[in-house]
């Protein structure tokens, strides 16, 4: 079946404009004329075609024609009116004009290769525009049907376009005897085509053309290691060069060409081959590629560059094509992509091994990706996902914030979900790095249904507060209030939880203290509500590189309830404390969490599972990079986040006692007969009551509403302790 594409694009200022504007149109252009059409001089011009479809006459004079969306005027129709259903042929020759000619001569040329042809009103408003891809010599391209498209092999300048003649430009396909993806062995790749088209392909990342190698025999895909490339252009100041040669897939591109346009559609296959490659990249893989100068030329954004910092760069003028392939090393390629790249983050633009945020792309415009990339969510729908580095981390462990979203995967937080990867790019090696999810307001719509066009989502720094969407107000609002209120009082209190989610606030908030987050609160700490109604602000959890460092680290301690001087990224929660319900559900909170996901036990197992992810891979990567230093400072890195687990619950215990007390309350103290013992629970917990030499006098559970009976234990001194899961808490009491 012929097919045909919608490239019309009709815009009108208004409905009487339009019923004028819409009738007259370009029917037809031939951008590689040599032998069809002639001008007085017997040249051969490339030339469009305006047609009036309507029933009565239209006077175009001073209308416009240009091939620059920014530039629209560039040649101005002169005194032109078409008669009902008349087609007019204009001449474009750019700067070559001919003398006492009977064609209108526009200004410009057409450009074999595709363009957009505008054509305006006197107020430069377009009124029609036809955009064209490549046109073989001697075809045409136009409309057929209204408003669909075509090549044709039968030009007909002046007159209706011919139906029959039309055809489809791309018909033909690349066909290659392996698929794409990872081999044990050395092998020989065959490439065919349907038509016997000229196959061109390129080897290097750039996309294939016209002049491109010309295929003439099979390729020969081997292992290869190699010790030039991009993995040797510095990327950073403390760069440093491979310790040895990296290894190298082939990344291969094809078209077909015909008559000078393509024929076929872009065909992208990488090849990896090594031996026992299953085992040593068992990971997800994720190859780009790309024009080389793109991201490592004077103006890549990979690089220094031509700026000294192009690296630094933000935004579209900073963002560069690419093609993405996801491949698992025994199943093959999942998915591919044509997609736009920059780089991402603040402080980790310095360091050698950039992350990249990866924007969808189809058909030369945005677009999500349809890829279920994290198994754990039920969301397909990505606008865009990141391959991170991490900053500080980048030099230690490397599973710092990997480890902390996990922790926090069960706590009612907003969380990147994440998966380990390996990195090729243009076919080299390029290391580990987490391919992510972005947080931004995309993932605010994809998990809340939300407008991503309607919501505050704000950044909370040193001093203030930014405005990533939306604006500060409502949450700047909420600042002050708590500042010029006492939240002790139950009607100011409900004032900010009607604001706030209340179990995100302090799940968010204990997660970061407990992983003793020194680049907190000051940095790294976003909120968001949407503008709906009844829409409650909510924190988001990221970048917890800067974790599970010093197991001391207290930072409850820089609460001050008594002055003005606690940080202000620790304003709301200083001011939230001085609340006794609160207080009450942040300890009890604090203590459940302490006692299960943030368990000694749940951070080793999560640590030892990560570490045998990573163990296959990290060899190479700090042969790649010279980051950790080296394999056994890695190791060292990891014992040290061991260290912290087994430290930090203990630590955190006599933190939350200094601001909260013993969670555990006895009464009466001193008693003859019945004690009361309340652990917050409703729930029994086990009670052990010892004497002052430790021995154990009496082993039982009890809860809250029922007392201990005393009657049958000697007056004395004796101490309580009270099991809460794997927490232990004391007090002593007298029996008289």
């Amino acid at each position: 079946m012929r097919k045909f594409k919608t490239y019309l694009i009709l815009l009108v200022a208004s409905l009487g404009a339009a019923e004028i504007q819409a009738q007259v149109v370009i029917s037809e252009l031939m951008p590689a004329n040599s032998v069809l059409f002639n001008d007085e001089l017997g040249d051969t011009p490339d030339w469009l075609e305006l047609h009036n479809t309507a029933n009565e006459e239209i006077d175009i004079y001073g209308w416009y024609l240009s091939d620059n969306e920014d530039d629209l005027s560039k040649w101005q129709i002169p005194s032109l009116t078409l008669q009902p259903n008349e087609y007019v042929i204009v001449i474009c020759n750019g700067d070559d004009f001919l003398e006492n000619t009977s064609f209108l001569q526009a200004s410009f040329k057409l450009a074999k290769s595709g363009e957009e042809i505008f054509l305006s009103n006197q107020n430069l408003e377009v009124s029609f525009s036809l955009k064209y891809e490549c046109v073989p010599q001697n075809r045409s391209f136009g409309l057929v049907a209204g408003n669909l498209t075509s090549h044709f092999y039968v030009p007909s300048p002046g007159g209706e376009n011919i139906f029959s003649t039309s055809f489809d430009q791309v018909n033909n396909t690349v066909q290659l005897s392996h698929p794409a993806g990872f081999y044990e062995n050395e092998f020989i790749l065959e490439v065919s085509d349907d038509l016997s088209h000229e196959l061109r392909f390129t080897n290097d990342g750039s996309y294939p053309e016209e002049e491109s190698h010309l295929l003439a025999e099979n390729i020969h895909i081997q292992s290869q290691f190699v010790n030039e490339g991009i993995s040797y252009i510095p990327s950073a100041e403390d760069w440093v060069e491979p310790k040895q040669d990296v290894f190298k897939g082939d990344n291969l591109k094809f078209i077909t060409y015909d008559n000078g346009c393509p024929s076929s559609p872009m065909v992208h296959a990488d090849y990896f081959v090594r031996d026992d490659i299953s085992e040593v990249y068992p990971l997800p893989v994720y190859s780009l590629t790309f024009e080389e100068d793109e991201l490592f030329g004077d103006d890549g954004i990979l690089v220094p560059g031509r700026t000294g910092l192009n690296y630094l760069g933000d935004g579209e003028a900073w963002e560069r094509r690419a093609h993405l392939q996801l491949f698992n090393p025994l199943k093959g390629r999942l998915f591919e992509s044509e997609v736009d790249v920059r780089v991402r983050g603040r402080g980790s633009r310095n360091n050698s091994q950039k992350s990249l945020k990866i924007y969808g792309r189809a058909e030369g415009e945005k677009a999500s990706f349809d890829y279920p990339f994290f198994s754990d969510r039920e969301v397909s729908d990505y606008r865009r996902i990141v391959l991170r580095s991490g900053h500080s981390d980048f030099t230690k462990a490397m599973i710092k914030d990997v480890l902390s979203a996990e922790l926090v995967e069960k706590l009612d937080v907003d969380f990147m979900e994440s998966e380990t990867s390996i990195v090729f790019m243009n076919g080299e090696f390029w290391g580990i790095q987490n391919a992510r999810e972005n947080m931004g307001k995309f993932y605010l719509e994809s998990f809340y249904g939300v407008n991503p066009e309607e919501i505050d989502l704000v950044k909370v720094e040193d001093n203030g507060l930014v405005a990533l969407e939306g604006t500060t107000n409502s949450f700047s609002e909420l600042i002050v209030f708590s500042e010029d209120n006492d939240l002790a009082e139950e009607a100011n209190y409900e004032h900010i939880t009607n604001r706030i989610e209340i179990t995100n606030f302090i799940d968010y908030h204990i997660a970061e203290l407990f992983f003793a987050n020194w680049d907190w609160p000051q940095n790294n700490q976003k909120v968001w509500k949407s503008h709906e109604p009844n829409s409650k602000f909510r924190w988001l959890f990221y970048d917890c590189d800067g974790c599970f460092y010093i197991h001391s680290l207290d930072r409850l301690s820089e609460l001050d309830f008594e002055s003005d001087d606690t940080p202000f990224g620790f304003k709301l929660l200083s001011n939230m404390l001085r609340n006794m319900e609160f207080r009450g559900q942040f300890h009890a909170r604090y203590l459940e969490l302490i006692n299960s996901e943030f368990s000694a036990v749940n951070m080793l197992s999560k640590i030892d599972s990560l570490e045998a992810l990573y163990e296959p891979v990290i060899l190479e990567h700090i042969n790649r990079w010279s980051s950790p230093d080296s394999y056994t400072a890695w190791k060292e890195n990891l014992s040290e986040m061991r260290l912290f687990a087994l430290q930090r619950s203990n630590t955190v215990l006599y933190h939350l006692d200094k601001l909260f007390g013993n969670p555990v309350l006895i009464y009466p103290n001193p008693s003859n007969k019945l004690l009361y013992i309340d652990a917050g629970r409703e729930e029994a917990v086990l009670v052990r009551i010892m004497d002052t030499r430790g021995v154990l006098i009496r082993e039982t559970m009890v809860t809250s509403e029922v007392p201990l009976n005393l009657e049958q234990m000697d007056p004395g001194i004796y101490v309580i302790v009270v099991n809460l899961g794997n927490l232990m808490f004391s007090k002593k009491f007298i029996k008289e």
